[in-house]
Parts: C-alpha cells; sequence; structure tokens
C-alpha cells in the first residue's frame, strides 16, 4: 500500500510539472504569435515606404547628397533629379 501511495504521488507531481511546462508553452506561442504580427506589421509599413519612395523616384525633383570625400574632406552635391518614366 505504501508503494501504491508513494506512485499516486509521484503521477500527482509528474502531473503538475506537466501542467506547467504546458502553460509556459502556451504563453511562448502567445508570445510567438505577437513577435509575428509585429513583424509581418512592420514588413508591411517597409513595403509601403518603399512603394511610395519608387512613386517619389520616378517624378523630377532636387536631390540633394552629402557625405565624406576620399580624403576625409566633407562633400556636398545639389542637382536635378529624373528618372524616365519606363
Amino acid at each position: 500500500m505504501e508503494k501504491y501511495d508513494a506512485m499516486k504521488l509521484y503521477v500527482v507531481r509528474l502531473e503538475a510539472e506537466i501542467g506547467k511546462l504546458r502553460d509556459q508553452d502556451a504563453i511562448r506561442e502567445a508570445l510567438l504569435a505577437q513577435e509575428r504580427r509585429a513583424s509581418e506589421e512592420e514588413i508591411a509599413r517597409w513595403v509601403v515606404a518603399q512603394e511610395r519612395a519608387d512613386r517619389r523616384a520616378k517624378m523630377p525633383g532636387i536631390g540633394l547628397g552629402v557625405g565624406y570625400g576620399s580624403s576625409g574632406e566633407f562633400v556636398g552635391m545639389v542637382g536635378i533629379v529624373w528618372k524616365p518614366f519606363w
């Protein structure tokens, strides 16, 4: 009888541990789904921004470029930007 009670207690402990692990798994799945939605939203924002920039790039305008030259000096350039529609 004593072995039976010990086994019963062991089974209860295992079931409790399995319950904890299932809860942790559910939490991880929820966090993963949330992260996936956030990633998809971020990708959608980048796609929209790229499409907007692509449409703007096909229109004439004034371009400004700044940076550093090969000798380390600060350089800038201003010009007219135009990209053909084809």
